[in-house]
Order: C-alpha cells, then structure tokens, then sequence
C-alpha cells in the first residue's frame, strides 16, 4: 500500500531543526572542513534533507500507528486515514464518505408560460453550488403534465407563478444543508424569473467521518446487529444503509426511571420487556414545507378567524411543533412573519396492521410515529368575513427529526423486532438553543469571522451527545480560531425545553446548561437533545480603543 505524502507546510517545525542538526553533524563528521552556516550547502542540501527525513518520518509514523489497534485507539488523529479504513474493515468497521445535502426549491416567475430548467442548472445560497437533478418543465395546466419532468405552475397571492424542482449541492459535506426560506440565485435564470427559495430545509449533508468517529465505531463493527444491548441495537442500526448517518442515540430500558411503558400493570412493578429508542436522525431540526387544508371553526374576541388543521401520524411522524404558517399561494420571503399558533393538541394514533408498541399516553408515545395533532391558529391578517365550515388552503413548516417512521417500521417488521419486548422509536426531547455573544476588538484591527463562528458554535450544539450538559468552555474554544485577535466574552445560553406534554420550560445559564432530572414525563439526559440553527447565534462585535 502506497504512504501519502505529507504535506511538507504542515510539518513539526521541531522535527524539521532536530534532523536539520543531526544532518549538519553527520556532514562535519565527513568533510569537517564544511561551512554549514547559511549558504548554498545549507540550504540547498541539509535543509531539504531535513524537511524529506521529517515528512519520510511523519508519514511512517501514520502508517505504523495506523496499523495497530493500540494506537489508534490512543490517538486516532495520528493515523493515516488509508491505512487505518484498511485496518478497521477488517472489523466490519467502514468508512462514511461525505454524503451531498438535497431538498426542494421553489422558483417564481412572472408570467403564466411554459418554463424549462435544464438538468445541471446552477443556483447558490451560502457560499454553496446546487444543481437541478434532471430537466424540468414548468406548465400551466395539470392536464398538461405527461413525465415525471414535468412540474405545475402555481399562481401567488401577490403575483407571478411558482413551481418546485429538487436540486442537490455540488460539495459533499453538512455545510450544503440550508434552511428553509433561503434565497436561491441562478446562474443562468430562466425567462420572467424573480425569486428562488428553499421550500423546505435542504438535508442529507454529512461531512466524510473522521478518524476519531471512525474508530469509536469499533466496537459496533464486532458486536452482533440484534436489538439486544445497547451496543448491539447501534450496531444493528448502523447496518442499515439508510439509518446510517444516524447522529446520536440513547436507550432507554427496564430498570431506568424514564421508563414508564413496562408498568402498564396492578403492580407498582417494573416488568421488563419494553425499550424507548431515542434516534437522532439529522443535525438540525428540520424543517419541512407543508400545504394543509385548513377548516374556520370561530372567531375570537378580537374579531379574527380561527382555523384548525389536523396532521395525521403519515404526515409529519414525530413532528416537534409547527411553525411559519402562511396563505397558500404566498411568497415567504416577502413575508417577516407567520401566523400565530394558538392551540396544539396532541394525540395517539395506534391504528394500522402489524405490532404496535403498549403506549398507553402522550407522555409515552409522543414524538412517535404514532403521534397525531389539531392545531389551532389565528388568521390575523384581518377581521374574519367568511362563515364558520369555510375551508382554505395555508402554507407551513413542521420541525421534525426525518426518517423516524421508517426506522420504527422496520424495527416492528416480524423478521427483525425482538421476540422478548417492543421498541418505540422516538425523536429526541428537543431543547432548542439561542446563544449570544460579545466579542471585544481592537479599533482597527481584523474583523472577526462572525459568519464561520456562528456556524462553528452551532456545530458544537448540534453534535453535543445525550449527556445532558452544554458547556460555554466548549463554545469558547469553538469560537476562538475566528476571532482574529479579538476576546470573546459575555457569552449566555438560552434553552427551549418542549416536554412531551407539550409544556416548554426555558433554561438559561452562562457556564453550563443543564437539562433537569424529570424522568417521570421523560425529561432526562438520557432523552434530551440540543438543537440550535446558525441564525439564532447572535455575536455582537465592540471595537475598544488601541492602546498607545
């Protein structure tokens, strides 16, 4: 197997002098009347020997310590990442490449005319490139649509024609998932063109795994793909190509107190045979677009009509709460603000064929793919005109974990569920996070790098593990290559904790947020996650005066 070759800019500088002298020794011992002060001997022949010896030695120290277990266990960033993937498949133990984040975008033209985007056509949004995944034809009729190609133009409320294409990042990597309501631009826009938005929150973006995630996977590589122990139930899912980019989980079995479905008798007894499984399936909390029917059911006090609108199990399984509801036919970004949600009520749904698990409650079965809701909101645009049974159709965003229903599905299937118990699977408790930020700069001196802090602070969020805690140190450190000279300081944390009753407990500290010990309504570190989107990292910038 070929060693790479290290990048000779990144090498240890002491390396490098402690070679160079042993070079410089080993040449005054042939030809001691040598000058080897700097000059051409120097340079061009020591020096270099030094910096190739160094690399030679770098590169030779990966490749060994990526061939023992020992040493990559100690140390997995030492590792060549070629010879310690070679080393690790032996142990059933692969790789994750970088996967490419996907989602829908809506364009927005003037005029009610035919429309084609061609199969690789460009757009960018946050310093990232998307592409159309195939051609499409935008047309004004439903009649007209003959291939899955073609895609209908929708009228807005304010004017012009919207349609929905799907396009992919062009860069593998989590920095391509986007939020909902993005401004898209094409490169080459197509006839009548006015916006583009992210209908949806763009998803599937994982970075390439590293060698610290690689080998804390070992263990899942010789364990056994049974849903029996924890270790053997990651392993199982981490099996299955599509649960693989899972990013955290916790179990939750007999004899811990969040454990509340295996008492379902006339005992006060814990008997066993139940498992909550709590699987992170995305980074962020991710939005979805949705278009509803929704139904005027009264008027309140202040003369604006009320609607309701239910979401059935099928529609957003596990769904944390909803959010941006507009008229449909609205543009969201012309918009600052949805409508306001004044009730949701949840409940279980356990009808259909196959095992469902014992949930008795919404304590239990909330967050599940068997968790239905009636919501309620407000239409505050201008007094109700319109009589009670009236239908209309609005827009709206539901937060959620993707993917739960499918890997709850395949868990109850006959061939794979445990014999011995069921399994519910369900999406974290969510705590979603707001930080802010002081950061004091000199008077004239380099801005920091506020874009790629808020980013990085969020990323510490989102890949925190069910521990419970979140650490300012943690934020700290992670802020600290972007401030360019600057201090960061005042740092505060903001919690949104939604209990699976609904309830919402908010949380704030600025050295550690705590989640509370709450088993009994299935609040502990062992159930909770943290969420926090880029743009509710607020960093405020003071410029101090320089000193003389």
């Amino acid at each position: 197997m070929a060693i790479p070759v290290s990048d000779l800019n990144t090498l240890d500088p002491a390396l490098v002098t402690q070679n160079l002298a042993q070079a410089a020794a080993w040449a005054q011992e042939l030809n001691p009347g040598l000058t080897l002060k700097r000059g051409p001997v120097n340079d061009l022949v020591t020096y270099v020997h030094a910096v190739l010896a160094s690399a030679l030695q770098t590169d030779l120290g990966r490749y060994l310590s990526a061939g023992s277990l020992l040493a990559v266990t100690a140390d997995p960033t030492l590792a060549d990442p070629t010879v310690l993937a070679a080393l690790l498949s032996n142990y059933r133990v692969t790789r994750n490449a970088g996967v490419a984040a996907t989602g829908p975008a809506v364009l927005v033209v003037s005029g009610a005319a035919t429309v084609t985007i061609a199969a690789g056509a460009l757009f960018t949004a946050g310093g990232q490139t998307y592409a159309a995944t195939q051609v499409y034809t935008a047309k004004t009729e439903a009649a007209q649509l003959n291939t899955a190609s073609d895609v209908l133009l929708i009228p807005l409320a304010g004017g012009g024609y919207a349609f929905t294409i799907t396009v992919v990042a062009q860069t593998a990597g989590a920095a391509g998932n986007l939020r909902k309501n993005t401004v898209l631009l094409p490169q080459a826009p197509p006839g009548g063109f006015l916006s583009a938005y992210a209908a949806s929150d763009f998803t599937g973006g994982l970075d390439a795994e590293t060698n610290t995630a690689l080998v804390n996977r070992l263990l899942e590589g010789v364990a056994a793909t049974a849903p029996s122990n924890r270790l053997n139930m990651a392993a199982m899912l981490r099996a299955i190509p599509n649960f693989a980019g899972f990013t955290a989980l916790s179990i939750v079995g007999y004899g811990d107190p969040e454990m509340l479905r295996d008492q379902h008798s006339i005992l006060p007894l814990s008997l066993g045979g139940r498992v909550d499984w709590y699987v992170r399936t995305a980074l962020t909390a991710v939005q979805v677009g949705l278009t509803v029917t929704a139904t005027l059911t009264g008027v309140d006090t202040d003369g604006y009509a009320l609607w309701q609108f239910s979401l059935g199990k099928d529609v957003a399984p596990g769904f944390y709460e909803v959010r941006d509801i507009l008229p449909a036919g609205s543009n969201p970004t012309l918009l600052l603000n949805g409508l306001p949600v004044v009730a949701d009520t949840r409940a279980l749904d356990l009808t259909g064929s196959g095992l469902v698990p014992d949930v008795v409650n919404l304590v239990e079965g909330a967050y599940s793919r068997y968790q239905a809701a009636v919501i309620t909101f407000k239409d505050t645009r201008a007094p109700a005109t319109q009589s009670v049974g009236t239908t209309a159709s609005y827009t709206l965003a539901v937060v959620l974990q993707p993917g739960l229903d499918a890997v709850q599905d395949y868990l109850t299937g006959r061939a794979v569920r445990s014999y011995g118990c069921d399994v519910l699977v369900r999406a974290p408790v969510p705590c979603f996070v707001a930080v802010t930020l002081t950061i004091n700069q000199q008077a004239g001196g380099d801005a920091p790098d506020t874009i790629g802090m808020a980013a990085a602070l969020a990323g510490v969020i989102n890949t925190a593990p069910f521990a419970g805690r979140l650490f300012a140190a943690d934020l700290l450190a992670a802020a600290a290559p972007y401030l360019n000279g600057g201090r960061a300081s005042s740092l505060e944390l903001l919690g949104r904790l939604r209990y699976p009753d609904g309830t919402q407990r908010y949380l704030r500290a600025s050295d550690v947020l705590a989640v509370p010990d709450d088993p009994g309504r299935c609040v502990s570190a062992r159930t909770v996650q943290f969420f926090c989107d880029p743009a509710n990292v607020a960093l405020t910038v003071l410029e101090t005066i320089p000193g003389p």
